[in-house]
């Protein structure tokens, strides 16, 4: 039980590291400045797709893998280009559907990457049921913990990057890893 847990704790903690989730996380937390609540949608959304990844299987994966890919792709294209248009000002209230575009963001990234993979290996790896939820408590630590540390880095950066910088950056890299994603890069 506890080999689970700290397994899945360890590998999805580095894994996560420096990934596209914890930008998208650091990103939300500088535009929205509402750090509590960018943390609890992104944690809501990778706890959900952690209990898909550890249902899904490791066969079922891979045959879905070439959409996710597309789907993925298009939501990141249409996020970055809805950042380069947003003409959002730094005192402009943050609306509701703005925590449903970062949760729908965090959500469909996790789809295809890295640590989708690596929590169903796990899950295949400690079968059981009660190992099974170990995987998931370890795994959501340590997504929680690599975000907990994008919106500590947000926090600093919040009072020294503008909106419409943010926006800037946000928008081509999003847009970036969208053709990424198409491309299967």
């Amino acid at each position: 039980m506890l080999e689970a847990l700290f397994s899945s704790f360890i590998t999805i903690t580095l894994a996560e590291m420096g990934d596209k989730t914890q930008l998208i996380t650091l990103i939300y937390g500088i535009k929205t400045r509402r750090f509590l609540k960018v943390f609890l949608v992104s944690i809501t959304a990778l706890a959900l797709v952690t209990v898909i990844s550890i249902l899904i299987g490791y066969s079922i994966s891979f045959l879905l893998k070439k959409y996710i890919n597309y789907i993925s792709g298009a939501m990141f294209i249409t996020i970055g280009l809805w950042f380069l248009i947003c003409r959002r000002e730094e005192k402009e209230r943050i609306k509701v559907k703005d925590f449903y575009y970062q949760f729908a963001l965090v959500f469909s990234s996790e789809f295809g990457d890295k640590t989708q993979f690596l929590c169903i290996s796990l899950a295949a790896k400690y079968s059981n049921l009660l190992n099974l939820l170990f995987v998931y408590i370890g795994a959501l630590l340590g997504f929680m913990v690599t975000n907990a540390i994008a919106l500590f880095i947000g926090k600093i950066l919040e009072r020294k990057v503008s909106i419409k910088l943010v926006n800037f950056i946000a928008g081509l890299v999003f847009i970036a890893f969208g053709i990424c994603y198409i491309l299967g890069l």
